[in-house]
């Protein structure tokens, strides 16, 4: 090969700090042979797809005549222009969420698994295994994500092994929609790594959020909350996402709640016959508002409603909504103590629920 062409090569694997140097060297060649030269237009095409890349035309070009021409190459320099490719995708897909890009990044990966280019030492690196799962699902490639998942378990470091397959099996079934699943493949999962920390805090979070377990997931939101702040070994910039991730589910969560709230008391309305937008509707709402306030115990809910003066008797409003789904709650006040006592109106038995529980 060429002394320039190696010298751009090595240029672009250092963040292409030759970049003047290669573009009169080398692109502006007049020599006919030359240009025409296969390996040389490659090049000349990553040169361009990295120094343009706002422009995707180079890298179909570059993608196009890699593949015809890859044989030329041995397999560790192959290997390092497939991955200028692939960055050039993440790029992309992280600057411009450009959905065909999420494409490219799993073609090429998929031709770098059957040349047996993409495995270090001969396993398989770890991120690459979790971004593939990631990359798969989000295609709607799930059949194939679900295949590969099991099929190079095998090919993992096995300190990672265990671990990586049970997480990335966790997301597999949460994209699914099979959120028991996911939880149990998620118990199996041993925090050796912060990132992986991370990741399954991440999917937690979400699987809680989907479940409608409110209660569980305000404490794990703080939890998390705590852990970010308390680690040393995050980066930074990993850190305000993830800070940024806790502080937003929190907000979308405490919005539900509002929206559960409103919709309760125009039930209530409804069951009860009363004029919607009436002064009870208002107090129902209040009333809901303060019981489904998390970390409050039913003593505490039932004080604050008598301090507040809100008339709860005979008032049947949907409690709890995101957590139990279609069951309609009575509650009555007592007269002493003023304990909320909820009566289930639902076919489940009482045993399900206990009616002292904090909610």
């Amino acid at each position: 090969m060429p002394a320039k062409c190696k010298t751009l090569n090595n240029s672009l694997n250092l963040n292409i700090g030759c970049l003047s140097w290669a573009s009169n060297g080398l692109i502006g060649q007049q020599g006919r042979n030359l240009a025409l030269e296969p390996t040389i237009q490659i090049y000349r095409q990553i040169f361009l797809m990295l120094h343009n890349t706002e422009e995707p035309r180079h890298f179909e070009e570059a993608k196009r005549l890699l593949t015809t021409h890859g044989h030329r190459f041995e397999a560790h320099e192959l290997k390092q222009l497939y991955t200028l490719l692939l960055n050039y995708c993440t790029r992309r897909i992280n600057r411009f969420n450009d959905e065909i890009f999420w494409h490219e990044y799993l073609e090429i990966n998929k031709l770098l698994l059957e040349n047996g280019l993409i495995f270090e030492n001969g396993y398989l690196p770890p991120w690459r295994y979790t971004n593939l799962v990631t990359v798969g699902l989000r295609t709607g490639q799930t059949d194939w994500t679900h295949g590969f998942i099991h099929r190079y378990r095998g090919k993992l470091l096995p300190a990672y092994s265990e671990n990586l397959f049970r997480y990335n099996l966790a997301q597999f079934h949460f994209h699914q929609q099979d959120f028991d699943n996911a939880q149990r493949e998620l118990v199996h999962v041993e925090f050796t790594d912060v990132l992986l920390n991370l990741g399954v805090r991440s999917l937690l979070i979400k699987i809680y959020f989907e479940t409608g377990q409110d209660e569980i997931l305000y404490s794990y939101l703080e939890a998390t909350r705590i852990f970010c702040f308390a680690t040393n070994f995050l980066d930074k910039r990993v850190k305000q996402q993830m800070k940024k991730f806790v502080e937003y589910c929190g907000k979308l969560l405490k919005a539900q709640r509002w929206r559960n709230c409103n919709s309760a008391a125009a039930e209530c309305c409804t069951v009860t016959g009363w004029e919607a937008g009436s002064r009870k509707e208002f107090d129902i709402r209040r009333a809901a508002r303060i019981v489904l306030k998390p970390g409050l115990s039913t003593s505490g809910a039932a004080r604050i409603l008598r301090i507040a003066g809100l008339n709860m008797k005979a008032c049947v409003f949907r409690l709890r909504q995101v957590i139990f789904q279609c069951l309609i709650l009575e509650t009555q006040v007592f007269s002493k103590n003023c304990l909320l006592n909820f009566r289930l109106q639902s076919k489940l038995p009482s045993s399900t629920f206990d009616p002292y529980q904090k909610i």
